[in-house]
C-alpha cells in the first residue's frame, strides 16, 4: 500500500472515529463504515481489515490522528476519538459527570467493557497526581492522556486570572 493511501484511510478512519465518538462492535461493521466514508475510493474489504489489525497503524493513528482503535478480549474491535475539547467550562462538566455504571465503563469514553471488568483486562481505575486512586473512575488505557489534559484544562480555569499588563 502506497504512503498516498495510507495517509487517506488514516484521514478517514479519523472522520469515522470522530462522527461516533467511541464505538464498539465486529471487524466487518467498522470496514464497511470507513469504506462507505470513503466513498469512490474504497478498498478491497480483506486488505482494509488486514489494515486496521496491524499494531504498527494502530499506533500511528493514536500517535498522530487523535483516535484510538484495539480489539478486545472479546475479539470485538473499539474506535474511540480522543480529541479533546479546548473550553474550561465543557471539560468541568464532563470531568463532574460519571458514566451510568462506573466499575463497567470508561469514564472517558463510557464503552461498556461488561464481564472483562471482573479480569481486569480492559478498565484501570484512575490515579491522581500523587498516584492514589480516584474513586469511582475506570478508564481504558488510550483514553487516560485525553482524560489528564482535560483535568489539566479544568484546573487552569479554576485558578486565579493573570494580573492585567500594564501595557
Amino acid at each position: 500500500m502506497d504512503a498516498a493511501t495510507k495517509l487517506k484511510l488514516y484521514a478517514h478512519i479519523q472522520h469515522v472515529a470522530r462522527h461516533f465518538s467511541a464505538w464498539k462492535g465486529g471487524i466487518e461493521s467498522l470496514v464497511a463504515y470507513i469504506n462507505y466514508d470513503l466513498g469512490a475510493d474504497a478498498i478491497e474489504p480483506a486488505q482494509l481489515e488486514n489494515f486496521l489489525r496491524r499494531a504498527e497503524n494502530q499506533r500511528e493513528l493514536e500517535a498522530h490522528y487523535e483516535t484510538a482503535l484495539w480489539q478486545g478480549p472479546n475479539k470485538q474491535f473499539r474506535l474511540v476519538c480522543l480529541a479533546i475539547t479546548d473550553d474550561p467550562q465543557i471539560a468541568k462538566r464532563r470531568l463532574e459527570h460519571f458514566p451510568a455504571d462506573k466499575r463497567r465503563q470508561c469514564a472517558f469514553c463510557y464503552i461498556d467493557e461488561g464481564q472483562f471488568v471482573d479480569l481486569g483486562l480492559e478498565l484501570f481505575p484512575e490515579l491522581d497526581l500523587r498516584r492514589e486512586i480516584v474513586p469511582g473512575r475506570y478508564l481504558h488505557n488510550c483514553c487516560r492522556r485525553p482524560w489528564a489534559q482535560l483535568r489539566l484544562l479544568a484546573e487552569r480555569a479554576d485558578a486565579e486570572p493573570d494580573k492585567e499588563s500594564l501595557l
